[in-house]
């Protein structure tokens, strides 16, 4: 059967009663690239642009058919396609989270959050005004507000790692031991060929992270912690021939990226959400919050996004 992968899926997840709904939704796509002389696997990411176009001019662009888009293009493993669409998920709930956080600190009443299923090229207008009505508060209050766990991470995901710094001998050497976990797993993903969550991972990415223990682990000096952002498409920023777009591929934020392709990129301030991403984990696995800094930010036209969280008396 055609979609006999999908449905495993479903089924495994125990979600078979959310299939049926699913099917529906990648037959629908398949019939819109039929009209247009394609198909779901031949199709190419503009071509899935306009069709997430399409599915919010006609209402149809709910969550559970985004989902199953996904999903069928992860099962059948067609990367591109399925990069896109975490590219378009990435964002899901980061916006009512940051209006909620707002809510708690200040009488800031902000703008409502978009609508579901537009691309990062067309998110862009809408974090500008976004920003902007953010940062009529103090800095030290828009930035509080920005710099936390938005992208709703799971706490239970970080217990493994939280034991691993408990086993181990000090913290240091826990940043140490995470780093070497890292490259085996990155490695793993690049002789395997698989998609690591958003990335498609070569032995140069591998060997890049390796050079660098700030990349998916940190590195303490004087009682601060460092951390480098992995880039979201390190062959696109190790092949890339100018500074944007280097910048451009770095950037993960489907509310920004696209931006940096423009004369007028998003208020590099945003970037203290990706701040409030890095330092998450490190608040489970310490079991207390945690002080961030944005050193380096593509937004603010530098080539990588960096880190320095307070450490004194944390570790």
């Amino acid at each position: 059967m055609k979609y006999e992968r999908l449905k495993k899926l479903y089924e495994d997840r125990d979600l078979i009663d959310h299939y049926p709904k699913a099917l529906n939704a990648v037959k629908q796509l398949g019939q819109y690239l039929l009209e247009k002389d394609l198909s779901l696997d031949s199709c190419q990411v503009n071509d899935l642009e306009l069709y997430m176009n399409h599915l919010i001019e006609n209402k149809t662009n709910d969550l559970e058919t985004l989902l199953a888009l996904a999903r069928y293009y992860y099962v059948y493993d067609l990367k591109s396609q399925y990069i896109f669409f975490t590219s378009v998920l990435g964002g899901v709930g980061v916006i009512d989270s940051i209006k909620k956080k707002c809510q708690k600190l200040s009488s800031l009443e902000l703008m409502k959050r978009p609508e579901l299923g537009l691309t990062p090229k067309r998110l862009t207008a809408y974090t500008h005004q976004f920003i902007s009505e953010l940062k009529v508060l103090e800095p030290s209050v828009y930035r509080d507000i920005l710099a936390d766990n938005h992208h709703q991470l799971s706490e239970s995901d970080m217990l493994t790692e939280k034991a691993f710094y408990e086993a181990s001998e000090s913290f240091e050497k826990y940043l140490k031991e995470r780093h070497d976990r890292k490259i085996l797993e990155l490695q793993q993903h690049c002789d395997e060929n698989k998609v690591w969550y958003e990335q498609l991972i070569t032995q140069e990415t591998v060997d890049y992270v390796r050079s660098n223990q700030e990349i998916l682990s940190g590195v303490i000096k004087e009682g601060f912690l460092y951390i480098t952002k992995f880039p979201y498409n390190p062959d696109g920023v190790f092949n890339a021939t100018s500074k944007r777009d280097k910048r451009y591929h770095y950037c993960h934020c489907p509310f920004a990226k696209e931006s940096i392709l423009t004369d007028n990129p998003v208020d590099a301030e945003w970037c203290y959400c990706s701040a409030g991403f890095a330092k998450f984990p490190f608040e489970v696995i310490l079991g207390k919050k945690l002080n961030v800094t944005c050193l380096e930010t593509v937004l603010a036209g530098d080539l990588r996004c960096r880190f320095r969280i307070e450490m004194e008396g944390n570790e």
